[in-house]
């Protein structure tokens, strides 16, 4: 197995473990059962001749984090985390054009009423 595979996995299970008591101690909402709803969503994004990259996404908190992780040395380092519910209220943000409110106007001005 390679050495970042195995850091990463690492990482996903500590991670996992402190998501769990983290709800056992009623820092997230429990279902029915007593048993947390949210997980954890995790995505790698290898890439050639660079990092592989991990997302991990507390959809409960409205939070994630990337990490990058060394190929050749299984390093593991964290290079952002940021709480997204703020994010998520916008109507848009973005800094090309089309904006999206220009494309809704022009959508809605050639829409048969």
């Amino acid at each position: 197995m390679r050495p970042w595979i195995a850091v990463a996995a690492v990482l996903a299970m500590g991670a996992a473990a402190a998501w769990r008591a983290d709800a056992q101690s009623g820092g997230i909402s429990a279902g029915p059962a007593g048993i947390a709803t949210p997980e954890l969503i995790t995505h790698f994004l290898p890439g050639e001749g660079q990092p592989t990259q991990l997302t991990v996404i507390d959809p409960g908190r409205r939070v994630l984090a990337v990490y990058h992780i060394a190929r050749d040395t299984g390093v593991v380092e964290l290079k952002s985390v940021r709480a997204f519910q703020w994010d998520l209220q916008l109507d848009e943000h973005n800094g090309t054009k089309p904006l999206p409110k220009e494309i809704r106007n022009q959508l809605q001005r050639t829409s048969p009423q």
